[in-house]
C-alpha cells in the first residue's frame, strides 16, 4: 500500500478500501493524465476490484479534497507529487498537449511569490493560491512530432 495514499486517508479518519488503493495506483503508474472514464476501465482490469463509474467518480472527489490528486483544465486527473499538506501552496503543473504527460514543478511557491511581489508591488504575502497548468510539447514529443504537427 502506498504511505501516501495511507497517511491523508488514515488522518482524516478515512477508510482505505480496495477500490481507492486500485485508483491511487492507476493514477501514479501512468505517465500521462487521465480521464475518469480511463481510470474506470484501468480499475477494472485489475484482479479483485470490482467497482462501478460513480464509484470512481466518488473517490476522484475525494482525492481533490483532500490534496491526493490534480485535476487539470482539460477534465483529465494527476497524481500529486508533493508529499505535504496543501494550505497555502501553489501547483504549477506542465502539460503535454500531445502525450499528455505531466510534471509537478516543486519548491516554487516561495520564488514565484517574490517575483509577483516584485511585479506586482504588492508588499503583503500571498496566502491564496489557484493552481497554474502550462501547456506546451514536452521533449520526447518535439524529437517525435506526430503528423497532426507536421505540415
Amino acid at each position: 500500500m502506498n504511505r501516501n495514499l495511507e497517511y491523508h486517508l488514515k488522518s482524516r479518519g478515512l477508510r482505505i478500501t480496495a477500490v481507492r488503493q486500485a485508483i491511487y495506483y492507476v493514477l501514479n503508474k501512468s505517465k500521462h493524465t487521465l480521464s475518469a472514464k480511463d481510470i474506470f476501465q484501468r480499475v477494472t482490469q485489475l484482479p479483485q476490484v470490482k467497482t462501478d463509474q460513480a464509484s470512481v467518480y466518488r473517490n476522484l472527489n475525494l482525492f481533490l479534497k483532500i490534496s491526493l490528486i490534480h485535476k487539470l483544465q482539460d477534465g483529465k486527473y494527476a497524481p500529486c507529487s508533493h508529499n505535504h499538506e496543501h494550505k497555502g501552496h501553489l501547483h504549477i503543473i506542465a502539460s503535454c498537449s500531445e502525450c499528455g504527460k505531466v510534471v509537478e514543478l516543486k519548491d516554487h511557491t516561495k520564488n514565484l511569490c517574490k517575483v509577483a511581489k516584485r511585479i506586482t508591488g504588492f508588499i503583503e504575502t500571498f496566502d491564496s493560491f489557484s493552481d497554474i497548468t502550462l501547456h506546451g510539447i514536452c521533449q520526447s514529443c518535439d524529437r517525435h512530432p506526430t503528423k497532426s504537427f507536421q505540415q
